[in-house]
């Protein structure tokens, strides 16, 4: 299954001090216009920051669960844009390198029908709680 695509942070000019986390497989640029135009929401929808993906499922539930204490609604969080982009950058660049290890790891047969074990999922969690306390951490 294809699940490349993008995950990205959007403002609104009209929800001030609230971002949408999300995903797509469209560019970022044209989601933040569809969201403008096809919503029926008030404001336009701006790009702030975005990254391509290899599994844009797997990334924007990462980038929920990092972000869950700054939580709104449904996908909108209230953080800061600058202080959002570093947790962002930080939280992906944390995640896709726990896969890179995942990957090497593997032999080329396993890679295709190989499901993750109990012990790397306890593994990512303690990585994601690790990075909340970091994330915690920083000063703004």
């Amino acid at each position: 299954m294809d699940n490349k695509g993008y995950v990205y942070i959007i403002s609104n000019t009209e929800y001030i001090g609230l971002l949408k986390i999300g995903k797509s497989k469209r560019n970022p640029v044209i989601r933040a216009d569809q969201l403008t135009r096809n919503t029926g929401a008030i404001g336009i929808f701006k790009l702030e920051w975005f990254k391509e993906v290899l599994s844009m499922d797997i990334a924007e539930s990462y980038l929920h669960f990092t972000f869950r204490k700054f939580h709104n609604q449904k996908e909108f969080f209230s953080i800061d844009i600058e202080k959002a982009k570093l947790i962002a950058d930080s939280a992906l660049s944390t995640l896709f390198e726990l896969d890179i290890k995942l990957q090497t790891e593997m032999s080329d047969e396993e890679e295709n029908i190989r499901e993750p074990n109990i012990d790397e999922i306890e593994d990512m969690e303690k990585i994601l709680l690790e990075l909340e306390k970091e994330l915690s951490n920083l000063e703004f």
